[in-house]
């Protein structure tokens, strides 16, 4: 049996061989990789949560929350009653029409 010889094909001249290998990532790294989505999370819910929590929480204080001021044992649906109370389809009804009065004033200019 006769042995067959491969043919072994050089890399163009002037281009060197690029070995690949495989590197391991080092604990540290991938700790450095899911760092970023994890500060990015943080932000996020300091910048859009919290003003959110806040705002529900104000809807039902009598007094607006403040750093160090947040008050829980006052709850209360007043500020509910006072918003769908009597008077409020009226300026609700006026908001719709300065809304749109201005767009059809926009749209014509």
């Amino acid at each position: 049996m006769a042995l067959v010889q491969e043919d072994r094909v050089s890399p163009p001249k002037g281009r060197p061989v690029r070995k690949i290998s495989k590197r391991k990532q080092s604990p540290l790294n991938l700790a450095r990789r899911g760092a970023l989505p994890i500060g990015l999370y943080v932000i996020l819910g300091v910048l859009i949560v919290l003003p959110i929590l806040l705002v529900i929480l104000s809807a039902f204080t009598t007094s607006p929350p403040r750093p160090g001021n947040i008050d829980l044992t006052g709850l209360t649906f007043e500020n509910f009653r006072t918003v769908f109370g009597p008077g409020a389809g009226q300026a609700a009804l006026n908001s719709l029409f300065v809304g749109v009065g201005s767009s059809v004033l926009a749209i014509a200019i």
